[in-house]
């Protein structure tokens, strides 16, 4: 029987991990580091992100989350009662980013084009304009 708690002990053989009472752990240690810092990162980010976050004492995730939410909620606030926002026009601006995303793609597109041609030694666009022809 010391044998199977040895390797329950260790978590090996996909047996649910027991803690030093004997009793199963629900949350073996060794399981989620990776998303436990990830997590810490995310959250010192949003630290450094929002201001006036207190400084001199550890934050719970909670608070930061709340300190999150309040600013988003204070920008969104501030832009709904700005004085320009009734010069604003949302679809001039959706259009004017949507051009340039177009001018962008047809920019990759034909660097992609000269990649092509500069492989092959053959034009590309030539072929395709006089097929068009």
């Amino acid at each position: 029987m010391k044998s199977l708690t040895a390797v329950c002990q260790t978590g090996a053989s996909g047996m649910p991990a027991l803690n030093a009472s004997g009793r199963i752990s629900r949350h073996p240690t060794h399981r989620g580091d990776g998303e436990n810092a990830e997590m810490k990162m995310y959250l010192s980010k949003l630290k450094d992100l929002v201001p006036f976050m207190p400084k001199n004492r550890k934050l719970t995730k909670l608070e930061i989350i709340q300190h999150v939410i309040d600013y988003i909620c204070d920008l969104q606030s501030e832009l709904e009662t700005h004085p320009e926002m009734g010069n604003f026009d949302a679809a001039a601006a959706l259009t004017a980013v949507n051009g340039l995303h177009e001018d962008e793609d047809s920019d990759m597109e034909d660097a992609d084009v000269e990649a092509a041609e500069a492989e092959t030694d053959i034009p590309l666009n030539a072929e395709k304009d006089s097929r068009q022809s």
